[in-house]
């Protein structure tokens, strides 16, 4: 399926860049790294699956995030960040999702903060590198953060 050529296509070349941000190449093998921290950090996939909500943005970790939901068989559902962090936070009720991924920028926001940890089990957050990866909150209030 294509969870499986997702990881596939990941382990062709490790060490080849995927995507140029900043002057910086990031490799596949570090997008590699982000599918296998969001399924070991994120609920089971739920059939008929229960999404997975990314406030996404035009940075490398959010490419990584959306391909690891992809790539762990998650339903992806994207959340314009180029609107009010009301409607943000209104998005996030809507979309009744299992995981909210953020980039750190918008977990700042207290409002849009607020209405991820209402509207979910767990949130994650996500910085400028494709390693900044963080469990912000999980129902069981247990924070963890990426050892790469």
């Amino acid at each position: 399926g294509l969870s499986e050529r997702v990881k596939e296509v990941l382990a062709i070349a490790p060490d080849a860049g995927a995507i140029e941000f900043e002057g910086k190449w990031r490799t596949w093998g570090e997008h590699a790294r982000v599918v296998a921290w969001m399924e070991a950090n994120s609920p089971p996939p739920v059939f008929p699956p229960a999404p997975i909500g990314l406030v996404i943005r035009n940075r490398p970790s959010q490419a990584a995030a959306a391909i690891a939901i992809v790539a762990s068989r998650r339903m992806l559902v994207t959340v314009n960040p180029h609107q009010s962090a009301t409607s943000i936070a209104e998005d996030f009720e809507s979309i009744k999702a299992n995981a909210i991924v953020l980039d750190r920028d918008d977990w700042a926001k207290p409002e849009i903060a607020a209405a991820a940890k209402h509207c979910s089990r767990l949130v994650l957050t996500v910085g400028r590198s494709v390693d900044d990866l963080e469990v912000v909150h999980r129902q069981d209030h247990q924070a963890i953060e990426f050892q790469p």
